[in-house]
């Protein structure tokens, strides 16, 4: 239990030097699981620290260790490396995009684009389309279609990714070449699955790194791949993460981007979206939403030098206004009328009914089942407690929550992929995790890593339960919109 370690992995990026970063954690999470520097590296062998050795094992004690698919991710001097790189390119770039990440400037600095094409061609190429666009996602397409910069805000379930999809197809369809890329590898398979259902032909498209979904692997390379120049040439759509984009954006440059099409760029800091900028595309299109949950930034010093905003909060304060997707396809009506009105000023109205969410059976009583709202209060019993780690958990919530889980799953018109369970806490899910495990396996998750997902069934498990009624991590009303807008049929 003391001393160095050594791992062998099956893959890993050659040229792996000692000094550099590696996080271990699921490929979707924002905090990885464990991180440490590498002492030495020989054939996939990577010598660990013992000073970063004791918190490998402690993780591999967790119920993280072999409960889910984990990745190894390079950090340190790579990623430094690109940066220092990028940041040198937009103080020396020729005028354009680069500067308005830049202080003082303002949208002056964002140049005339030109269209792809006639808008009223673009109308009827839309008309076309196996998925029909309401007016605000119509909006989105053309003006992105037309300007050099566009801002699509995305309330949960308004079919964000299906305006990106519907982007795709009609750049390859004017046979330009398009760049997607988002901060997590989920959203980025999202939008990629929804180009696949658009019609665009698979052979079309590059996906740099590694997809989660097995059915995207054969149309994905990795970065060091010998052919990637080759590749990216001949593709129409490429896809990767904005990490990766460091490393390829000198083969970028010369494949004469067209678009850029940016997702999650409301959790993706500045520095991260410098390549974006540098690219010299003619259009850019960043989607988003300034009401959910902003990059998770832990370095004080970082969050004191205001690298804690997001470059879609920056865009806003100096001026762009962007395209509201204002329908939303996800939530019962009743489980979307707290948020919609509190968070969006009513703004958004709902594209599904009643009738298109009906309770799945299962024994679970819901209060009024026209209302799949439930709320389960323990108030007046046993308090909450901190672990080790200073975070918070609640054994009695615990036992509601497999109770409730039981009877959910009870009846069969729900799958155990049909229910997740989300807590502020690490340390509620850590024990919701051992408790669960068995009927959930990989069912639940933080609300912060559960952002972008969604699921039949939400349980939330808020923690606290004390005499000063202090509500913690929900007090942040971005968290709590997050919180209650992952349920699609009912929300506990």
């Amino acid at each position: 239990d003391e001393g160095p370690i050594q791992l062998r992995f099956d893959s890993l990026p050659p040229r792996l030097r000692s000094g550099e970063g590696i996080s271990v954690g699921r490929p979707d999470d924002q905090h990885p699981a464990w991180s440490a520097k590498i002492f030495k590296d020989r054939m996939g062998l990577v010598t660990v620290p013992a000073s970063d050795a004791a918190a490998f094992r402690e993780w591999q004690r967790g119920p993280d260790a072999g409960s889910a698919p984990m990745v190894v991710q390079m950090q340190g001097y790579s990623d430094m490396e690109g940066l220092l790189k990028s940041l040198l390119q937009i103080v020396t770039a020729p005028k354009g995009m680069a500067e308005l990440l830049l202080p003082g400037t303002d949208l002056s600095a964002v140049p005339e684009a030109g269209t792809i094409a006639d808008r009223w061609y673009l109308e009827r190429l839309l008309r076309q389309t196996r998925h029909s666009l309401n007016a605000s996602q119509a909006e989105a397409v053309l003006q992105s279609a037309s300007q050099g910069l566009t801002l699509v805000q995305g309330p949960p379930g308004t079919g964000k990714t299906t305006v990106a999809a519907e982007l795709c197809r009609l750049m390859v369809m004017q046979r330009k070449k398009v760049l997607v890329c988002a901060v997590k590898n989920v959203a980025l398979d999202n939008i990629l699955m929804q180009v696949l259902n658009t019609g665009v032909d698979p052979q079309r498209i590059l996906r740099i790194g590694a997809p989660q979904d097995a059915s995207l692997e054969e149309m994905s390379a990795e970065k060091w791949d010998p052919d990637i120049f080759g590749r990216v040439m001949r593709a129409s759509i490429i896809c990767m993460t904005a990490t990766a984009l460091y490393g390829l954006s000198t083969i970028l440059k010369r494949a004469e981007i067209d678009m850029v099409i940016m997702d999650e760029v409301s959790q993706c800091t500045e520095p991260l979206a410098l390549p974006v900028f540098i690219l010299q595309s003619k259009h850019i299109v960043l989607v988003g939403d300034q009401n959910q949950l902003p990059p998770t930034i832990h370095s004080e010093e970082a969050q004191e030098r205001k690298l804690i905003r997001s470059v879609y909060h920056h865009l806003l304060d100096i001026g762009s206004v962007p395209v509201l997707l204002d329908v939303q396809y996800r939530m019962h009506p009743a489980i979307a009328a707290f948020p919609m009105a509190q968070f969006y000023g009513a703004r958004i109205t709902n594209g599904v009914t009643e009738l298109d969410r009906p309770l799945p059976f299962s024994s679970f009583r819901w209060p009024r089942p026209e209302f799949p709202v439930a709320i389960i209060t323990h108030s007046g019993r046993k308090a909450e407690q901190r672990d080790a780690r200073a975070s918070y958990y609640n054994l009695e919530q615990v036992e509601i929550v497999r109770e409730a889980v039981i009877q959910l799953l009870r009846g069969g018109g729900l799958r155990p992929r049909d229910i997740a369970i989300i807590s502020p806490y690490q340390g509620q899910t850590y024990h919701l995790h051992q408790r669960i495990k068995d009927l959930l396996p990989h069912g639940v998750r933080t609300i912060d890593s559960f952002q972008g997902r969604h699921t039949k069934i939400i349980i939330v498990s808020m923690v606290r339960s004390n005499k000063w009624e202090n509500t913690g991590f929900t007090q942040d009303w971005k968290r709590l919109n997050v919180m209650m807008t992952r349920a699609q049929y009912g929300f506990i």
